[in-house]
């Protein structure tokens, strides 16, 4: 709804039956119509959209599953062979003991 500003009123010139407007704060008069001012609430903006949480990083577990033909991955270092073969034995010792 378009009304007038605040302190404006309409009247009507007797004389002629033309509309004048009159601001009783300022005392100021006028034949023209003072802008509308929109009693409508304007909308407020959208809220900025919220950041994606960041992924949760894997956790690694210090504990390697035995299985019957244990893969094992330690680089590609030189001596990753010596490490491979090291690391096959340990295991399979480990499985020997807990299948007792």
């Amino acid at each position: 709804t378009m009304s007038l500003p605040p302190g404006w009123t309409e009247h009507q010139d007797p004389s002629t039956g033309k509309s004048y407007f009159a601001n009783s704060t300022s005392g100021e008069t006028s034949w023209t119509r003072p802008a509308p001012v929109s009693t409508e609430k304007p909308t407020p903006p959208k809220p900025p959209p919220k950041p994606k949480p960041s992924p949760k990083p894997k956790k690694r577990s210090s504990q390697t599953a035995i299985s019957a033909s244990p893969k094992i991955n330690i680089g590609n270092s030189a001596d990753s062979e010596k490490r491979r073969k090291v690391l096959e034995e340990i295991l399979l010792t480990e499985a020997s003991y807990n299948s007792d």
